[in-house]
């Protein structure tokens, strides 16, 4: 029986399919799994797809007991791109929702999403802003975008702020454009970059997501840089744009350099304000309120309110 089979038929579709790729994160899913069972719009499916973990990742997905929550442990390692085309190949949802094992939903983050999309039919894809945080819950910074379509595309060779784990658009619009898996690293910004000017985009102007960011990692960074420079001149090379690719390819290596500075110098965030900007006392006082919302309980003292809905209508719009 193939995982489509397996629904039943009887039950109508989602509104939202969220896609979540994991790999070996074990000791952080259970949060991230709890901060979409705690989300205020309940109708939604999740597909936990493990790409090959080595840890007790797909044990983990599995034990939540939640209907909603679909787990695929094929023993593969596919890569992230051929994993969320896996996960709009089985969606069922209008909408798609981009999720990490790693990182954390604020409670509304899907009610707002949906909302805006609903109410705004000629944008595609919204992000988000994001509280960064590492360890355990420390609050590193905020990260603050652009949010109309005309600021996000204004400099493709520098990249889309659009933060990538925020993601959430049509599933019409992700499976016409689908990811690139010949990208390693960089497959958000390639699927914008081929996108953009065909499609419209947005940020909601509220922080809707935790992002889990231990240390700035310069491996990570030359990864995603070297995937969107090969983005950039596959882009320009299509339209004989040689000069314009020489351009952009030189403003990603000039990045990475800055980067590598602002790590070995110890400066940081204070260099890379883009990433973590100072975050005000209200979106800490906010933050710590769910993150303690998300920490594992024990089952008999799980509450009702996250329990999977029987009923399609009980959404919170």
């Amino acid at each position: 029986m193939t995982p489509q089979e397996s629904f039943n038929l009887d039950v109508p579709p989602p509104t939202v399919t969220i896609g979540m790729p994991v790999y070996n994160c074990a000791a952080t899913l259970p949060c991230a799994l709890e901060s979409i069972r705690m989300q205020t719009f309940h109708d939604w499916e999740l597909w936990v797809i493990d790409d090959g973990s080595i840890d007790d990742t797909a044990t983990v997905a599995a034990s939540t007991g939640d209907a909603r929550i679909r787990v695929i442990a094929d023993g593969r390692h596919r890569g992230l791109a051929a994993r969320f085309n896996e996960c709009l190949d089985l969606g069922r949802g209008r909408f798609f929702a981009r999720m990490d094992g790693d990182d954390v939903s604020y409670p509304e983050r899907l009610e707002r999403q949906v909302r805006f999309l609903e109410e705004n039919p000629t944008i595609d894809l919204i992000g988000a802003n994001m509280l960064v945080f590492s360890g355990l819950g420390r609050v590193v910074g905020a990260r603050r975008l652009p949010a109309d379509h005309a600021h996000i595309c204004a400099r493709p060779g520098r990249g889309f702020p659009v933060a990538h784990p925020t993601f959430f658009g049509r599933m019409a619009w992700f499976r016409q454009h689908r990811y690139d898996e010949r990208v390693v690293r960089g497959e958000e910004t390639d699927l914008l970059l081929r996108s953009f000017r065909h499609s419209t985009f947005g940020n909601l102007p509220e922080i809707l997501l935790g992002y889990r960011e231990d240390s700035i990692s310069l491996h990570k960074l030359v990864l995603s840089k070297r995937g969107y420079i090969m983005s950039l001149v596959r882009f320009h090379m299509r339209q004989g744009r040689i000069d314009r690719a020489l351009r952009d390819c030189v403003w990603q290596v000039l990045s990475v350099g800055i980067t590598f500075i602002a790590v070995r110098t110890g400066l940081g965030y204070r260099l890379l304000r883009h990433r973590a900007a100072p975050a005000s006392e209200a979106e800490r006082d906010r933050w710590t309120v769910v993150w303690k919302s998300v920490q594992p309980r024990p089952a008999n003292e799980e509450s009702s309110a996250v329990q999977p809905k029987t009923e399609r209508s009980g959404k919170a719009i």
